[in-house]
């Protein structure tokens, strides 16, 4: 194993120009979809998602011994990005609250999720 790793890391693999429109499709893609899905609200794709991606991807051609990152490091790098926001995902529907411990917590949890669900900011007390 140490002795892969060491072999590994002698590659310094780069993102082929070609792949540009590709990536930059993807990660609108993504943006749009967070930005049409409410319940990704404690989700964010930023500027380091897309380093993330492209870092993901380089030491996915890194593990295959290769110079130039692929179309499919790519589509795994970004396959990897979504599986670990909807883990994210699935644990905040699992425990309702981080907290839930103080009634403080529980009820602001309530009230952010109706907010979600009906799509409004401020929710009617009567």
């Amino acid at each position: 194993m140490r002795s892969y790793v060491s072999q590994a890391r002698k590659y310094e693999p780069f993102i082929d120009p070609d792949l540009t429109p590709h990536i930059m499709e993807a990660y609108v893609k993504m943006r749009q979809l967070e930005s049409d899905t409410p319940e990704t609200a404690h989700t964010y794709t930023t500027a380091r998602t897309l380093l993330g991606i492209l870092r993901l991807s380089q030491s996915l051609a890194r593990l295959c011994f290769r110079d130039i990152v692929h179309k499919e490091d790519v589509d795994e790098a970004i396959r990897l990005m979504a599986a670990s926001k909807s883990s994210l995902l699935e644990n905040a529907r699992s425990t309702p609250t981080a907290n839930a411990g103080d009634p403080i917590s529980m009820v602001y949890q309530l009230v952010r999720d109706i907010s979600l669900e009906t799509r409004q900011i401020q929710i009617p007390t009567s």
